[in-house]
């Protein structure tokens, strides 16, 4: 199997940060080595620019901004598509962002969802027959939506196939970590995580599911 190269991740309205950047500043270090390329993907292929969340009841103006380079429209080519969660998933109204995974699944060699971000493609149908996770904090919101979908918990993160999917926010790292180490070795790995001085957490470590009452389900 050929070791992917061309990379995606959908930024949309509500986007996480850490959702986005964390297995992006993972990736990034793997071009020291490799050669890899990055897509960022928006839906009309402007730059996002964030809100403060709950609403900005404090008037902030913290509010990083997304730097697109594809539209959902453009014809690219993907090797990998990682989507990201964040107020985004329970923004109703971006049922395009599932139409474009629709598209693009059938081009693609992986999809990698991140957090609550997993609310795309079970909502398009794309994780049903499938074994996926996804943030613990917004377990009911999520696991609501797809046919058949064996969701796992408690799990850091979730490897079915060609499906990648973490738990919460900080798992994406942890995700991406396994990642590297499934496909650019052992050595790429290690710098990583002694650089980045990241304790890496497991699959199957995962507390949040008992402290926010999630019953255990699925198998890793």
């Amino acid at each position: 199997e050929t070791t992917p190269i061309n990379y995606g991740v959908v930024v949309m309205p509500g986007a996480a940060l850490m959702d986005v950047y964390g297995p992006l500043e993972v990736l990034y270090l793997v071009t020291g080595r490799f050669h890899i390329n990055l897509k960022i993907i928006s839906p009309d292929g402007k730059n996002v620019k964030l809100t403060p969340p709950l609403g900005n009841q404090f008037n902030s103006t913290f509010a990083p901004e997304y730097v697109a380079s594809a539209s959902f429209d453009d014809d690219i080519d993907l090797d990998v598509l990682i989507v990201p969660g964040g107020a985004a998933a329970r923004d109703t109204s971006l049922t395009y962002v599932d139409d474009y995974l629709v598209k693009m699944y059938p081009k693609l060699d992986y999809l990698i969802s991140i957090c609550t971000g997993a609310i795309f493609p079970a909502r398009a149908g794309l994780y049903n027959g499938r074994r996926v996770t996804t943030n613990k904090n917004a377990w009911n919101l999520v696991t609501a939506h797809g046919n058949n979908v064996t969701w796992v918990a408690p799990a850091r993160y979730v490897i079915d196939g060609n499906i990648w999917s973490s738990s919460g926010v900080s798992a994406g790292v942890d995700l991406m970590l396994h990642w590297v180490k499934e496909w650019y070795g052992e050595a790429m790995f290690n710098t990583i995580r002694i650089g980045g001085e990241h304790i890496v957490h497991g699959q199957d470590d995962d507390p949040f599911t008992d402290e926010l009452g999630v019953p255990h389900q699925g198998q890793l």
